[in-house]
């Protein structure tokens, strides 16, 4: 932090890097759980790589948030069933008034990084506020009793978040609407999805499909996800 590439985009690639880590089911440090990820010093073990190939040839691609980024510490690493309402983006002042958003190593993370800041150089202004999330994830759940929470939050982001760049850019999410959590919904990707599913359940070959897409392997299935009916 603090340095020339500390940038917006690359805070945000910290934050997704993070969501992932959770969502196949670790914590970071489980020393302090209330504590994690709440001092600089702790991200520490997240790097993103300035020389990977991709972004050699053009230096300005290491601003972007475009780069690799690894956890390259599991020393105090836990098995840990994340259960966040929200994903790791910038909410502003909401982060402060309502601190509660269902992991703690995720909220101070998001501290840290700048998230509850007004939108200026860090953060831009919420495509959705922090309790409207929470809300429609709320709802989301109710209507569709049997999703894991990591399909669930892939939903809210495509849904409230269209702007931010996904944890997932293999998954196609079709349905997911703002207005109405209830919608049915569709996930689509290169392999198989099941949306009760966790990722933390996730072999290798799921995630990456779930990461590359067609790219990954060149075959198709599609999963329509229904919620049940009442």
């Amino acid at each position: 932090m603090g340095s020339e590439f500390d940038t917006r985009a690359n805070r945000l690639l910290v934050g997704r890097t993070l969501e992932m880590f959770h969502d196949l089911g670790f914590l970071l440090d489980s020393r302090e759980p209330e504590q994690s990820m709440g001092n600089p010093r702790d991200f520490c073990q997240i790097l993103i790589d300035l020389d990977a190939p991709e972004v050699r040839a053009d230096p300005a691609l290491r601003k972007n948030g475009h780069t690799r980024c690894y956890i390259v510490g599991f020393a105090h690493a836990e098995l840990h069933a994340c259960e966040r309402l929200v994903p790791l983006l910038p909410f502003g002042r909401d982060l402060l008034s309502q601190p509660e958003i269902g992991c703690d190593e995720l909220y101070n993370a998001a501290i840290v990084l700048g998230f509850s800041f007004p939108a200026g150089r860090i953060t831009a202004k919420p495509e959705s506020t922090l309790p409207n999330a929470i809300k429609w994830h709320e709802d989301f759940s109710a209507a569709h009793p049997t999703f894991s929470n990591s399909s669930i939050l892939i939903a809210q982001r495509r849904a409230l978040f269209p702007k931010a760049l996904p944890l997932y850019p293999g998954l196609r999410v079709e349905g997911a609407i703002g207005e109405d959590p209830t919608h049915e919904l569709e996930i689509r990707d290169a392999g198989r999805v099941n949306p009760s599913k966790s990722s933390s359940e996730c072999t290798r070959d799921d995630l990456g499909y779930r990461l590359w897409g067609s790219a990954y392997k060149s075959k198709s299935t599609v999963v329509h996800s229904r919620r049940d009916p009442e």
